[in-house]
């Protein structure tokens, strides 16, 4: 994941105001528990392009984690537009 990460910086560094990128940065820093660098990557993305779903989506994940619960549940009702909860398997996104 890590060397993943790097290739989205030098594509970045080749295209900044690429939004997805910057979205699959966020991604990429997320599984790598980097939370504040994830959060800073999808608000970059959304700064960039109001409506990508994916990093509205991820910051909304992001804020949960963060404990920040009614911010980040919002975030994903704006990105995915459905969030269901399963008492056995917990939250789950569609």
């Amino acid at each position: 994941m890590k060397g993943l990460k790097d290739n989205y910086k030098q594509a970045l560094g080749i295209k900044p105001d690429f939004a997805e990128c910057h979205s699959n940065l966020g991604a990429a820093l997320q599984l790598l528990n980097q939370t504040e660098q994830a959060l800073a990557s999808y608000e970059k993305a959304i700064s960039l392009k109001k409506d990508l779903n994916t990093a509205i989506s991820g910051l909304g994940m992001v804020l949960l984690n963060k404990g920040e619960h009614a911010e980040g549940l919002d975030k994903l009702r704006q990105g995915d537009g459905s969030i269901f909860f399963n008492i056995k398997s917990g939250l789950s996104i569609k």
